[in-house]
């Protein structure tokens, strides 16, 4: 981030404590909803979510060592 411009890097100036301007704070609601649904374009692989719920009930499933504290 350079100095005295937004830190959402839509390249306007602020002098603000925050280094966000006034324009995306305005449109943070809108600006959130377009990071999420961006987050879940590129969601995880089905196939490993699948692979690591398999595994932690293997986890679970496997006995405790006896005396170990």
């Amino acid at each position: 981030m350079r100095s005295g411009f937004c830190r959402w890097e839509c390249g306007r100036k602020t002098r603000n404590q925050s280094g966000i301007c006034d324009g995306c704070w305005q449109r943070r609601e809108e600006l959130r909803a377009e990071r999420k649904a961006e987050e879940q374009a590129h969601s995880i692989n089905p196939r490993r979510v699948e692979a690591g719920r398999k595994l932690g009930q293997a986890k679970q499933e496997k006995p405790a060592r006896e005396g170990h504290f």
